[in-house]
């Protein structure tokens, strides 16, 4: 891949804060031209017009997939040779072999971390692009970081609320996939944005609620407790930036 530049990246994931500091960290460290899209769809629709060198595409997407994203684009002449890298959190390692196997050239994986994603992807690409010497806090990365940790308290806030209206209805299935989404989103954001503790809150939490779910939404006394002490550990946990992270 590295026998041609690299310019222009598209990404591709459905949650907005992802799009949000991968776009930002690829313009402060890089000289790409970016392009973002939230879906699958979206992606399809805008991948031939833009005519990206990379696409960065999230796997876990609703609607169309990143599996089913990548098929599509390689059954389209337009798109078919264009080298496309997974982002994911699901990286072991018959996953990561999988996604090789459907044509994906690498895997990245989520949480990452911003300061390192470009060196990452100059690997992948083989040899050296278009990058500034060092990462630098640059102003619309600070704003970004800053704007992030302004929405924690509220986004906690949701998860903890929507749990209590699975507790308050007896424990319904339906209920608890809200609180499984939501906790899903925080455990893929938080670390990247320098919260590696919430994240590994919220992924403690997202494990126990997928547990809840696939043994029948059984609301025993046991897993309202358990389920309380997650919870209290990631509204401690929600304002507690890492130090490497110079938030």
């Amino acid at each position: 891949m590295s026998a041609r530049p690299l310019n222009r990246i598209l990404v591709v994931d459905d949650e907005p804060d992802i799009l949000a500091v991968v776009r930002t960290t690829l313009r402060a460290r890089g000289d790409f031209e970016v392009e973002v899209c939230v879906c699958g769809q979206d992606a399809l629709e805008v991948a031939p017009r833009f005519a990206p060198d990379l696409i960065l595409l999230d796997v876990m997407m609703p609607g169309i997939d990143g599996p089913m994203t990548l098929k599509a684009l390689q059954a389209d002449p337009r798109t078919s040779s264009t080298p496309v890298v997974f982002m994911t959190a699901k990286v072991m390692p018959q996953e990561t072999a999988r996604y090789l196997s459907l044509g994906a050239v690498a895997v990245i994986a989520k949480p990452f971390d911003q300061r390192t994603l470009v060196d990452e992807i100059e690997v992948i690409w083989g040899g050296r692009v278009s990058t500034r010497s060092a990462w630098t806090h640059n102003p619309e990365m600070e704003a970004l970081l800053e704007a992030y940790a302004a929405t924690l308290p509220a986004k906690v806030d949701e998860i903890a609320r929507a749990w209590r209206a699975v507790e308050d209805a007896g424990g319904t299935a339906e209920l608890a996939q809200k609180v499984h989404s939501l906790v899903h989103r925080l455990a893929g954001t938080a670390a990247t944005y320098g919260y590696s503790t919430l994240g590994n809150a919220a992924s403690q939490l997202e494990e126990a609620v997928k547990t809840y779910l696939r043994t029948g939404a059984q609301l025993t006394c046991e897993r309202r407790q358990r389920m309380g002490s997650l919870i209290d550990a990631l509204v401690e946990t929600s304002g507690k930036p890492d130090p490497k992270s110079g938030s």
